[in-house]
Protein backbone atom coordinates (compact mmCIF):
# COMPACT_ATOMS: atom_id res chain seq x y z
CA UNK A 1 0.00 0.00 0.00
CA UNK A 2 3.07 2.14 0.98
CA UNK A 3 4.50 1.87 -2.86
CA UNK A 4 1.25 2.15 -4.52
CA UNK A 5 1.02 5.65 -2.61
CA UNK A 6 4.71 6.39 -3.56
CA UNK A 7 3.96 6.04 -7.17
CA UNK A 8 0.62 8.37 -7.11
CA UNK A 9 3.04 10.90 -5.52
CA UNK A 10 6.25 10.67 -8.38
CA UNK A 11 3.17 10.94 -11.44
CA UNK A 12 1.50 14.17 -9.58
CA UNK A 13 5.40 15.87 -9.24
CA UNK A 14 6.11 15.13 -12.77
CA UNK A 15 2.79 16.35 -14.12
CA UNK A 16 3.60 19.90 -12.12
CA UNK A 17 6.91 20.01 -13.68
CA UNK A 18 5.70 19.51 -16.94
CA UNK A 19 2.88 22.29 -16.35
CA UNK A 20 5.70 24.24 -15.40
CA UNK A 21 8.13 23.77 -18.76
CA UNK A 22 4.74 24.23 -21.04
CA UNK A 23 4.27 27.76 -18.88
CA UNK A 24 8.54 28.76 -19.65
CA UNK A 25 7.99 28.49 -22.98
CA UNK A 26 4.58 29.99 -23.35
CA UNK A 27 6.41 33.27 -21.66
CA UNK A 28 9.86 32.43 -24.67
CA UNK A 29 7.50 33.20 -26.95
CA UNK A 30 5.23 35.98 -25.45
CA UNK A 31 8.71 37.54 -25.11
CA UNK A 32 9.92 37.29 -28.68
CA UNK A 33 6.72 37.98 -30.09
CA UNK A 34 6.81 41.24 -27.22
CA UNK A 35 10.19 42.14 -28.81
CA UNK A 36 9.30 42.20 -32.36
CA UNK A 37 5.96 44.46 -31.79
CA UNK A 38 8.32 46.83 -30.64
CA UNK A 39 10.70 46.97 -32.98
CA UNK A 40 7.94 47.28 -35.33
CA UNK A 41 6.36 50.12 -33.09
CA UNK A 42 9.78 51.94 -33.35
CA UNK A 43 10.26 52.00 -36.92
CA UNK A 44 6.97 53.32 -37.67
CA UNK A 45 7.73 56.02 -35.03
CA UNK A 46 10.95 57.12 -36.93
CA UNK A 47 9.30 56.87 -40.12
CA UNK A 48 6.52 59.17 -39.11
CA UNK A 49 8.75 61.39 -37.29
CA UNK A 50 11.30 61.60 -40.43
CA UNK A 51 8.60 63.01 -42.20
CA UNK A 52 7.88 65.97 -40.34
CA UNK A 53 11.70 66.44 -38.31
CA UNK A 54 15.03 66.68 -39.47
CA UNK A 55 16.23 65.20 -35.74
CA UNK A 56 16.48 61.78 -37.85
CA UNK A 57 18.78 62.25 -41.06
CA UNK A 58 21.43 60.57 -39.51
CA UNK A 59 19.40 57.79 -41.05
CA UNK A 60 19.10 58.48 -44.37
CA UNK A 61 20.77 55.91 -46.56
CA UNK A 62 23.57 57.20 -48.43
CA UNK A 63 22.61 58.55 -51.85
CA UNK A 64 23.81 56.13 -54.55
CA UNK A 65 26.07 56.39 -57.37
CA UNK A 66 23.98 57.27 -60.60
CA UNK A 67 25.09 53.50 -62.09
CA UNK A 68 25.74 53.78 -65.68
CA UNK A 69 27.77 56.90 -65.83
CA UNK A 70 30.93 56.48 -68.20
CA UNK A 71 33.92 58.74 -66.84
CA UNK A 72 37.30 58.37 -68.83
CA UNK A 73 39.56 58.69 -65.83
CA UNK A 74 43.12 57.07 -67.86
CA UNK A 75 44.16 57.19 -71.39
CA UNK A 76 47.44 56.09 -73.36
CA UNK A 77 49.32 57.26 -75.11
CA UNK A 78 49.91 60.51 -72.83
CA UNK A 79 51.63 62.22 -75.16
CA UNK A 80 50.47 65.37 -76.80
CA UNK A 81 51.01 64.92 -80.26
CA UNK A 82 51.29 61.64 -80.38
CA UNK A 83 53.73 60.85 -83.07
CA UNK A 84 53.63 57.73 -85.20
CA UNK A 85 56.23 56.76 -87.63
CA UNK A 86 56.10 54.86 -91.21
CA UNK A 87 56.33 51.17 -90.37
CA UNK A 88 55.80 51.18 -86.65
CA UNK A 89 52.40 50.62 -84.93
CA UNK A 90 50.69 53.16 -82.08
CA UNK A 91 48.22 51.36 -79.36
CA UNK A 92 45.64 53.78 -78.46
CA UNK A 93 43.83 52.97 -74.93
CA UNK A 94 41.19 54.22 -72.59
CA UNK A 95 40.45 53.05 -69.25
CA UNK A 96 36.79 54.20 -67.56
CA UNK A 97 35.32 54.20 -64.30
CA UNK A 98 33.80 51.42 -62.01
CA UNK A 99 30.57 52.79 -63.31
CA UNK A 100 30.48 52.53 -66.30
CA UNK A 101 29.12 48.87 -66.81
CA UNK A 102 30.51 45.88 -68.83
CA UNK A 103 28.36 46.91 -71.72
CA UNK A 104 30.28 49.17 -73.09
CA UNK A 105 31.03 50.10 -76.63
CA UNK A 106 34.03 52.17 -77.88
CA UNK A 107 34.22 53.48 -80.86
CA UNK A 108 37.15 55.21 -82.50
CA UNK A 109 37.12 57.72 -85.58
CA UNK A 110 40.22 59.27 -87.33
CA UNK A 111 39.48 62.50 -88.79
CA UNK A 112 36.05 61.98 -88.09
CA UNK A 113 35.73 58.68 -90.05
CA UNK A 114 35.06 55.49 -88.29
CA UNK A 115 37.46 52.91 -88.04
CA UNK A 116 36.65 50.90 -84.97
CA UNK A 117 33.89 49.58 -82.95
CA UNK A 118 34.00 47.30 -80.64
CA UNK A 119 34.21 46.03 -76.89
CA UNK A 120 37.54 46.51 -76.87
CA UNK A 121 39.28 49.57 -75.37
CA UNK A 122 42.18 49.93 -77.22
CA UNK A 123 43.30 50.81 -80.94
CA UNK A 124 46.22 49.97 -82.89
CA UNK A 125 47.54 52.52 -85.52
CA UNK A 126 50.14 51.82 -88.05
CA UNK A 127 52.19 54.87 -89.23
CA UNK A 128 52.22 53.60 -92.54
CA UNK A 129 48.25 54.06 -92.74
CA UNK A 130 48.10 58.06 -92.50
CA UNK A 131 49.62 60.85 -94.39
CA UNK A 132 52.14 63.40 -92.76
CA UNK A 133 51.37 65.92 -90.82
CA UNK A 134 48.22 66.53 -88.28
CA UNK A 135 45.23 64.32 -87.59
CA UNK A 136 42.77 63.51 -85.07
CA UNK A 137 41.66 60.64 -83.35
CA UNK A 138 38.81 60.20 -80.74
CA UNK A 139 37.29 57.53 -79.12
CA UNK A 140 33.38 57.49 -77.80
CA UNK A 141 32.99 54.76 -75.28
CA UNK A 142 28.98 54.48 -74.32
CA UNK A 143 27.17 51.89 -72.81
CA UNK A 144 23.11 52.34 -73.08
CA UNK A 145 22.35 55.90 -71.01
CA UNK A 146 26.12 57.63 -71.02
CA UNK A 147 29.01 58.22 -73.32
CA UNK A 148 32.04 60.23 -72.60
CA UNK A 149 35.05 60.83 -75.54
CA UNK A 150 38.70 61.70 -75.56
CA UNK A 151 40.93 63.05 -78.56
CA UNK A 152 44.36 62.33 -79.46
CA UNK A 153 46.38 64.70 -81.27
CA UNK A 154 48.14 62.42 -83.92
CA UNK A 155 51.41 63.85 -86.25
CA UNK A 156 52.63 61.72 -88.80
CA UNK A 157 56.50 62.37 -88.75
CA UNK A 158 58.09 63.36 -91.76
CA UNK A 159 61.35 61.16 -92.41
CA UNK A 160 64.50 63.22 -92.72
CA UNK A 161 65.22 64.82 -96.50
CA UNK A 162 68.41 64.27 -98.31
CA UNK A 163 69.44 67.68 -100.26
CA UNK A 164 73.00 66.41 -101.59
CA UNK A 165 75.65 63.71 -101.28
CA UNK A 166 79.05 63.72 -102.35
CA UNK A 167 80.96 61.69 -103.97
CA UNK A 168 79.08 59.65 -106.86
CA UNK A 169 77.57 56.67 -105.46
CA UNK A 170 79.67 54.50 -107.45
CA UNK A 171 82.99 54.44 -109.21
CA UNK A 172 85.10 55.45 -105.73
CA UNK A 173 88.34 54.33 -104.43
CA UNK A 174 90.93 54.43 -102.23
CA UNK A 175 94.37 53.09 -100.96
CA UNK A 176 95.29 50.97 -98.05
CA UNK A 177 96.34 54.15 -95.69
CA UNK A 178 95.01 56.86 -97.82
CA UNK A 179 91.75 59.06 -97.29
CA UNK A 180 88.31 59.66 -99.22
CA UNK A 181 85.70 61.96 -97.89
CA UNK A 182 82.20 61.55 -97.75
CA UNK A 183 79.28 64.04 -97.47
CA UNK A 184 75.73 64.39 -97.04
CA UNK A 185 73.06 67.45 -96.45
CA UNK A 186 69.73 66.97 -94.68
CA UNK A 187 66.66 68.64 -94.09
CA UNK A 188 63.38 68.11 -91.61
CA UNK A 189 60.42 69.21 -92.31
CA UNK A 190 59.00 68.42 -89.14
CA UNK A 191 62.09 70.80 -87.28
CA UNK A 192 63.54 67.28 -85.48
CA UNK A 193 67.20 67.48 -84.23
CA UNK A 194 68.80 65.09 -86.60
CA UNK A 195 72.02 63.00 -85.86
CA UNK A 196 74.00 60.75 -88.23
CA UNK A 197 75.54 57.42 -88.18
CA UNK A 198 78.54 56.37 -90.41
CA UNK A 199 78.52 52.53 -91.65
CA UNK A 200 81.02 50.24 -93.26
CA UNK A 201 79.34 47.04 -94.30
CA UNK A 202 76.38 48.07 -92.41
CA UNK A 203 79.02 48.01 -89.20
CA UNK A 204 79.36 51.06 -86.93
CA UNK A 205 83.60 51.69 -87.55
CA UNK A 206 84.81 54.83 -85.74
CA UNK A 207 88.22 54.15 -85.50
CA UNK A 208 88.09 54.34 -89.81
CA UNK A 209 85.80 57.08 -89.51
CA UNK A 210 86.66 61.12 -88.83
CA UNK A 211 83.25 62.25 -88.71
CA UNK A 212 82.46 66.15 -88.29
CA UNK A 213 78.43 66.96 -87.98
CA UNK A 214 76.36 70.21 -87.74
CA UNK A 215 72.48 70.22 -87.62
CA UNK A 216 72.22 69.98 -91.50
CA UNK A 217 75.13 68.35 -92.77
CA UNK A 218 77.76 65.40 -91.89
CA UNK A 219 81.11 64.51 -93.44
CA UNK A 220 83.06 61.21 -92.29
CA UNK A 221 86.47 60.98 -93.62
CA UNK A 222 87.35 57.41 -94.11
CA UNK A 223 90.95 56.06 -93.44
CA UNK A 224 91.15 51.99 -94.20
CA UNK A 225 93.89 49.50 -93.46
CA UNK A 226 94.88 46.30 -94.42
CA UNK A 227 92.18 44.61 -93.29
CA UNK A 228 89.87 46.72 -95.36
CA UNK A 229 91.30 46.00 -98.83
CA UNK A 230 88.14 44.46 -101.33
CA UNK A 231 85.23 45.85 -102.24
CA UNK A 232 82.69 47.14 -99.71
CA UNK A 233 80.13 49.79 -99.12
CA UNK A 234 79.66 52.89 -96.83
CA UNK A 235 76.30 53.96 -95.82
CA UNK A 236 75.15 57.39 -93.69
CA UNK A 237 71.69 56.74 -91.51
CA UNK A 238 69.99 60.11 -91.02
CA UNK A 239 67.67 60.19 -87.97
CA UNK A 240 65.57 62.35 -86.83
CA UNK A 241 64.09 60.40 -83.71
CA UNK A 242 61.46 58.30 -85.25
CA UNK A 243 62.57 57.80 -89.29
CA UNK A 244 65.82 57.21 -90.65
CA UNK A 245 66.72 57.86 -94.02
CA UNK A 246 70.36 56.70 -95.30
CA UNK A 247 72.49 56.65 -98.29
CA UNK A 248 75.13 54.12 -99.61
CA UNK A 249 78.13 54.88 -101.57
CA UNK A 250 80.63 51.95 -103.30
CA UNK A 251 83.65 51.79 -102.13
CA UNK A 252 86.92 50.12 -103.31
CA UNK A 253 90.28 49.96 -100.68
CA UNK A 254 93.48 49.14 -102.81
CA UNK A 255 96.73 47.83 -101.39
CA UNK A 256 99.16 49.28 -104.21
CA UNK A 257 102.10 46.88 -102.96
CA UNK A 258 100.34 44.08 -103.87
CA UNK A 259 101.39 42.02 -107.07
CA UNK A 260 98.88 39.79 -109.10
CA UNK A 261 100.16 37.20 -111.30
CA UNK A 262 98.62 36.85 -114.62
CA UNK A 263 100.69 34.35 -116.68
CA UNK A 264 103.88 31.92 -115.97
CA UNK A 265 106.02 29.27 -118.19
CA UNK A 266 106.25 26.64 -118.13
CA UNK A 267 102.87 25.50 -116.06
CA UNK A 268 103.39 22.13 -115.50
CA UNK A 269 103.96 21.05 -111.92
CA UNK A 270 107.40 19.68 -112.42
CA UNK A 271 109.83 21.23 -114.46
CA UNK A 272 113.52 18.63 -115.74
CA UNK A 273 116.66 20.73 -116.85
CA UNK A 274 119.05 18.09 -118.05
CA UNK A 275 122.85 18.56 -117.64
CA UNK A 276 123.13 19.84 -120.42
CA UNK A 277 119.91 21.62 -121.52
CA UNK A 278 118.09 25.21 -120.46
CA UNK A 279 114.76 25.46 -119.81
CA UNK A 280 113.40 29.54 -119.82
CA UNK A 281 111.22 30.72 -117.05
CA UNK A 282 109.04 33.59 -117.50
CA UNK A 283 106.32 35.18 -115.41
CA UNK A 284 103.71 38.19 -116.19
CA UNK A 285 102.88 40.26 -113.55
CA UNK A 286 100.55 43.55 -112.85
CA UNK A 287 101.53 46.20 -109.78
CA UNK A 288 103.50 48.84 -109.41
CA UNK A 289 106.53 49.42 -111.47
CA UNK A 290 109.26 47.73 -108.82
CA UNK A 291 112.65 49.52 -108.10
CA UNK A 292 115.72 47.23 -107.13
CA UNK A 293 117.63 47.77 -104.37
CA UNK A 294 120.54 46.48 -102.91
CA UNK A 295 120.85 42.78 -103.01
CA UNK A 296 118.01 40.94 -104.25
CA UNK A 297 115.38 43.19 -102.34
CA UNK A 298 112.25 45.36 -104.31
CA UNK A 299 110.37 47.78 -103.04
CA UNK A 300 107.74 49.69 -104.60
CA UNK A 301 107.30 53.33 -104.48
Amino acid sequence: MANVKWMKKVKENRAAKGSIHSCLILHSCFRSILVSLSFAMLAVSVSSCKKNSTAFDFLEEEPSISAGEVDIIGYTPESDPVVVADGKSTTFAVSLGPTAGAEVTYVWKLDAVEVASSSNPFYVLNGSSVTSGSHSLVVEARNTKYAASKTFNVRKNAAPALSLTTPGATGNSVNVNGSISFSVQATDSDGDSLSYTWKLNGVEAPSLFAVTSSAGTSTAIFSPTLTQVGSGTIKVEVYDGNDTTSYSWGIDVVNPITAAINSYSPTTALVIVTSTGSVAFSISATAKTPQFIAGNLMEWP
